[in-house]
């Protein structure tokens, strides 16, 4: 380097040194102790509306809901008895309508555009018909309970009927041994020869009533195979009523669940329909017609007025500012006005400001960002400059 190039880097960097200290007296003199005024800039955020993520409804044609148009047929014409799973598990798909253009003001909550709602419509479609299936199979069940019990009623009629029977059967039994008992007895003190003509003979009856005691006694043992019988139909019958009440009160949970099948699909439903987030002015809006894929940009908004400001603050300016720190607030075009806040967040880092920033820090010189929040509901118009004094003491 030669000496008059270096004569004039000297030169430069003296008059840089000397323009910084200039500013940094007259900031000083300009700001009294415990204060700093600064200049800010409106935080003009825009707010983004997106294409939701609705989850896509899967035809179920076990209860008769047709396929949508465009769809491809199952293999060899079979038909599915359960919704198939879908690989794909969101849909957004055509903007059938936008209902604000560029400029327009709108309102937290008014529509701005309705998605196409083919498939949404279809989906509340098949979840009202599982409902109402689902609520019809519930009588089913309790007409077979019901069916089950007068079964039973008969069942206990037979055993009862039946035991009865057994009683007199044993009963009887008894008599017919003792009548027994008491031709055998006459048969050995009669003398010996045919008995009188016209009385009855020991030696015929004998073997007719042992006869009917054989008789009586396979007849008492298939009755006591019937009783067990019975007596095993009546827990079968028992069993089966039990798992027939189960069965009843799960399909009870299942309608019940159905029914919330209904709220959810008309929920997806209503999420075609794009609503406004905030009170503010349309930037850009989508056209109808176009597809809109999901998480795709539908409309941009920008929020009537801000409620934060962006300001730059030198390190030994951010050294006696904490996040809480009192903050004013004025601006030109409105006089007299003065809106109060503190500090909201600092930044992390520091780094040159934007050339478009409005402020008197060099912009050579490194500061780091804070944001003030402005207190209630008071906003601040975009675009406006302001400025902003920290009270430090």
């Amino acid at each position: 380097m030669n000496r008059r190039s270096l004569m004039w880097t000297i030169i430069v960097v003296l008059a840089c040194v000397a323009l910084g200290g200039a500013l940094w007296y007259r900031s000083g003199a300009a700001n009294p102790a415990g204060v700093m005024s600064l200049a800010g800039d409106v935080r003009a955020d825009v707010i983004t509306v997106r294409a939701p993520a609705i989850p896509k409804p899967v035809p179920d044609y076990a209860v008769g809901i047709p396929k949508p148009a465009g769809t491809m047929p199952s293999a060899a014409g079979r038909r599915p008895t359960q919704p198939m799973p879908s690989s794909q598990p969101t849909i957004s798909g055509p903007i059938a309508a936008v209902y604000v253009s560029p400029g327009d003001h709108v309102k937290a909550g008014e529509p701005l555009a309705q998605l196409d709602t083919t498939a949404l419509e279809l989906g509340v479609q098949q979840a009202l018909t599982a409902s109402a299936k689902a609520h019809a199979d519930v009588p089913v069940l309790t007409n077979s309970l019901a069916t089950l019990s007068t079964a039973g009623a008969k069942l206990v009629t037979a055993r009862g009927q039946l035991s009865t029977a057994r009683t007199k059967l044993a009963t009887g039994r008894a008599q017919l041994l003792a009548q027994l008992a008491q031709l055998e007895q006459l048969a050995a003190h009669m003398p010996p020869g045919p008995p009188p003509p016209g009385q009855p003979n020991p030696a015929v009856l004998i073997p007719q009533l042992k006869a009917a005691l054989a008789q009586l006694d396979a007849g008492q043992a298939q009755l006591n195979t019937a009783a067990g019988k019975l007596a095993t139909a009546s827990a079968q019958l028992s069993t089966a009523k039990q798992q027939l009440t189960n069965a009843r009160d799960l399909l009870r949970i299942l309608a019940d669940a159905q029914d919330i099948g209904v709220e959810i699909a008309r929920l997806r439903l209503s999420q075609a329909t794009i609503v406004s987030p905030v009170d503010g002015t349309v930037l850009e809006a989508r056209q109808a017609g176009e597809i809109a894929m999901v998480n795709a940009p539908i409309v941009r908004i920008r929020p009537d007025g801000a409620r934060e400001v962006d300001t730059y603050l030198t390190s030994d300016q951010l050294a006696l500012v904490k996040v809480g720190t009192p903050v004013e607030v004025t601006y030109d075009s409105a006089p007299g006005v003065t809106i109060r806040g503190s500090v909201a967040r600092i930044a992390g880092f520091s780094a040159v400001p934007p050339t478009s920033f409005p402020t008197d820090i060099v912009h050579m010189t490194r500061a780091t960002r804070v944001t003030v929040s402005l207190e209630g509901s008071s906003t601040v118009p975009y675009g406006t400059p302001v400025d902003v004094t920290i009270r430090t003491k």
